[in-house]
């Protein structure tokens, strides 16, 4: 029960953490905002360790696995923030490791609970069709202007559109298999979803339009929430 409760507090604490970030990056740039933006992504770390205490999947590869996807993911804010020169691609680096991670974690985890492929048709079919249409999107300077980082941000879209695609498909996998696994589902399903809309907010904002205080918070909250849903995973996914 105290684990329990300590989930609901950080989804509480990360409702305020989020906005206080937000705020501070609009006021003192990306390093002034570090503190803060450390305090959302230590809470989906935290989540992480909360789950795995009422669970204890200590032998679950799924865990694992997760655990260094977070982990890359927590390193990458962090990397981001620092407003160093090459703190954009270090960072790139790290969230495309971690997005690989992610969609490696859904490959086995279908393999191994329904027996799918490593790659069905229809996975490679949406993947290659949302990655060459983003390809063909950075070539259009109306909306983005990559300039040298085009083949950088074609790969990071490429490994977000596969840790998606793949969470999707495990996802819907786990709702037709019914009990637990449909809460799965709905953790897998909504983090991917955040993710989605979190990267796009990023890339537009970076190599596009700008960012604007809204855009910031609707980003914020996608990603750092989505991350915290897919950290409490961990309490259905067994182990």
């Amino acid at each position: 029960m105290p684990f329990l409760i300590g989930l609901a507090l950080t989804f509480f604490v990360q409702l305020l953490a989020v906005s206080w970030y937000a705020i501070r990056e609009g006021l003192a740039g990306r390093r002034g905002a570090m503190p803060y933006k450390s305090l959302c992504g230590l809470l989906f770390v935290a989540d992480l360790v909360l789950a795995a205490a009422i669970r204890k999947p200590y032998t679950a590869d799924w865990f694992w696995i997760l655990s260094a996807d977070l982990l890359l993911c927590f390193a990458a804010t962090l990397v981001r923030n620092t407003d160093r020169k090459r703190s954009l691609s270090a960072a790139g680096a790290l969230y495309g490791a971690a997005f690989i991670a992610e969609a490696l974690l859904f490959t086995r985890a279908a393999g191994g609970r329904f027996g799918t492929p490593v790659f069905t048709v229809p996975e490679v079919i949406v993947w290659a069709t949302l990655t060459v249409a983003f390809a063909a999107l950075t070539f259009d300077t109306r909306l983005l202007h990559p300039g040298k980082r085009r083949a950088a941000l074609i790969v990071l879209a490429a490994a977000v559109f596969l840790a998606v695609v793949k969470a999707v498909r495990f996802g819907i996998l786990c709702q037709r298999a019914g009990g637990a696994l449909q809460s799965l589902s709905f953790t897998v399903v909504l983090s991917a979803l955040g993710l989605l809309i979190a990267a796009g907010a990023e890339i537009y904002a970076r190599f596009g339009g700008g960012e604007t205080p809204r855009g910031r918070l609707v980003k914020s909250y996608c990603y750092f929430f989505g991350r915290m849903l897919l950290a409490c995973g961990v309490l259905f996914a067994g182990g």
